[in-house]
């Protein structure tokens, strides 16, 4: 943060492996790649084998570090085509999605390859990868499951209690998180805003908890206007529900007021 507080984040970027072919789901921050790069040699893989780079969605902790795998490497890159102007213009995202200095931590932008949406399968050899359209978080987030392993990549979609809460339709994330549950053969849920591995039964009640969490930020958005007889801004909206909820208020910049705003 400008005054020189910070808030305690992490991002997160996936690795699915063939027998010869890799794809690297997100590419975090600008400096990640050395850490990527670690663990791919750590399974005894090497990165050349990388045929492509799936951005789950274009914000900045999560295209990153695109750049230094596009020029050294030179993988596909996937993303669905709402965020494609956000991943080939950084500077446009800068200016529509302002998050402070994150800017700062993209590499640079990169041209997508291909786009991809609901109903579409990419094949790494021969183990498929079913593409769904989860927006919320963003308006063209996408989620990845994997039939063979039964494992589900939902990025960012799945708002988890006590962080940040970072979406733009309130709506559709509901129904995003409504179709992840509707999955039935489902093994393992990984959702990049956690740290945790969610199995069997407890994927249900991890997506029950993210669902709660939306709620209750709508009934504080609600009783804030209620309780005042005058308008209120979206700031002073946001510094009642951080408060609330027991949040930094150095995590308070335009991106998480436009979460707010979603639930008036």
């Amino acid at each position: 943060m400008k005054d020189g507080t910070s808030v305690s984040r992490f991002v997160t970027s996936y690795i699915i492996e063939s027998n010869k072919k890799i794809f690297l789901i997100d590419t975090a921050l600008k400096h990640s790649p050395k850490t990527i790069l670690e663990y791919i040699h750590s399974i005894g893989r090497n990165p050349e084998e990388i045929q492509g780079v799936i951005n789950t969605h274009s914000h900045f902790d999560h295209i990153g570090g695109n750049l230094f795998f596009q020029e050294k490497y030179n993988p596909l890159f996937y993303a669905h085509v709402l965020e494609v102007p956000y991943i080939e213009d950084i500077e446009l995202q800068h200016k529509e999605r302002p998050v402070g200095e994150m800017i700062q931590n993209v590499r640079g932008p990169v041209s997508v390859n291909k786009t991809i949406d609901e109903g579409d399968s990419l094949f790494l050899e021969e183990l498929e990868i079913k593409v769904f359209h989860t927006p919320g978080h963003s308006s063209g987030s996408i989620s990845l499951y994997i039939p063979a392993d039964r494992v589900f990549i939902c990025g960012d979609v799945l708002p988890e209690e006590g962080t940040l809460p970072i979406y733009e339709n309130v709506d559709k994330t509901f129904s995003s998180l409504d179709k992840i549950k509707k999955i039935e053969s489902l093994d393992i849920l990984l959702s990049s805003l956690s740290r945790k591995i969610s199995k069997d039964k407890d994927i249900i009640k991890h997506i029950e908890s993210g669902e709660n969490y939306l709620q209750r930020i709508q009934y504080l958005v609600d009783r804030f206007k209620k309780e005042r007889s005058q308008s209120i801004s979206t700031r002073q909206l946001t510094e009642k529900v951080f408060r609330e909820l027991d949040l930094p208020e150095t995590g308070i910049m335009p991106i998480v007021e436009t979460s707010i705003s979603a639930h008036l």
